[in-house]
């Protein structure tokens, strides 16, 4: 549970056409391949002290938190130097108090969003290099739906934007707000576990709210737990289920109030919500731990999927991850085992392969 939004549901504690359903066996990963550190970022020393989120863009990565603390860092590659930006406060296009990601196929320009107000604001990278000083640019807000308690992590891709959250009341699982014509559309139903067919709407919602999401433009996936589910986008950002991997999901202990608690004595961590992604692959990280004891949230394996949904090469890290970005040849991973430090892992080989 990675981001203010994802602290909130602990507390609170599609149409689908030509899917194919894989039968429930993860990849084999316990012989995979070692993928070593080559290098490493001391990113405390360049006054990065409490980042839980790392993406790249352009040569630059981005770091931000998830303890409503008023810094976001941009660490240019090139020199290690580091632009601080001050996104929360009273100010114009500040923030009120917590933001997160919003993920998007962009290469260049940073989205995030006040979890609160639901308004989205960006920063283009490249002008920011050339004017440290550019404020964040407001881009528009997701407004409220009703029976949608939080939204969580959004996936803007243009006109589109798409969402899990909280829900009330609903009709499906994934919701779908146009920017332009200001309507929403719902699509999908809940990933079918046992168990889970008579959840009250809250507590299932509160299960898949926090997933993972991802997209090159034309396809989206989403991941968390043992639940990897990937879509078409049509032209009008429909959604089009063509592949589901549903491995498995942690078990629940329901309370009369309809709350629940993980089994962390018989649940495995399984995939991160955290992932990343470039025009060929999808790269997840995979705990094999149980969910008690993984408090430091520290992932011990890489998953590779391409966009067709299919496995491509499963790592085991020398160094544990917390999130992960990649450029198409490097991954940078954030670990929080001790102090944040970034590894950077290489994968050139991963392209030779192809």
């Amino acid at each position: 549970m990675r981001n203010g939004s994802l602290l909130f549901i602990a507390l609170l504690s599609l149409i689908f056409t030509s899917c194919h359903q894989e039968k429930n066996e993860l990849p084999d990963f316990k012989n995979a391949q070692l993928l070593a550190v080559v290098d490493s970022i001391d990113i405390e020393s360049l006054g990065i002290l409490n980042p839980h989120i790392i993406r790249y863009y352009n040569d630059v990565l981005v770091f931000n938190t998830a303890t409503g603390e008023e810094e976001m860092h941009f660490l240019d590659l090139h020199d290690l130097s580091v632009i601080e930006k001050k996104v929360i406060g009273p100010g114009p296009n500040q923030v009120s108090s917590d933001y997160e990601f919003v993920a998007s196929p962009s290469k260049n320009t940073f989205y995030y969003r006040d979890v609160n107000k639901l308004d989205v604001y960006s920063f283009n990278i490249d002008s920011l290099r050339e004017n440290p000083a550019m404020e964040q640019k407001w881009l528009y807000q997701i407004p409220k739906k009703k029976g949608v308690a939080f939204v969580i992590m959004p996936l803007d891709i243009g006109r589109y934007v798409y969402y899990t959250g909280l829900y009330t009341s609903g009709e499906n699982w994934i919701y779908c707000y146009d920017k332009q014509t200001q309507e929403f559309r719902a699509f999908g139903n809940f990933p079918q576990y046992a168990g889970t067919e008579d959840l009250e709407l809250l507590t299932k919602s509160s299960l898949f709210a926090g997933m993972g999401k991802a997209t090159n433009g034309k396809r989206l996936t989403l991941c968390h737990f043992g639940t990897l589910d990937f879509y078409d986008i049509t032209e009008d950002g429909g959604l089009r289920m063509f592949r589901e991997h549903h491995y498995f999901l942690p078990e629940i202990e329901l309370y009369p109030n309809g709350s629940f608690r993980y089994k962390g004595e018989s649940s495995k961590w399984g995939f991160s919500s955290c992932i990343a992604s470039d025009e060929g692959n999808i790269y997840l990280l995979y705990s094999d731990k149980l969910i008690n004891d993984n408090r430091e949230q520290n992932a011990e394996y890489l998953f590779i999927y391409d966009w067709n949904g299919d496995p491509v090469k499963q790592y085991a890290l020398e160094k544990p991850l917390y999130d992960l970005a990649v450029d198409g040849t490097s991954l940078y991973g954030l670990s929080r085992e001790k102090e944040p430090i970034v590894y950077i892992y290489d994968l050139k080989d991963l392209q030779k392969e192809k």
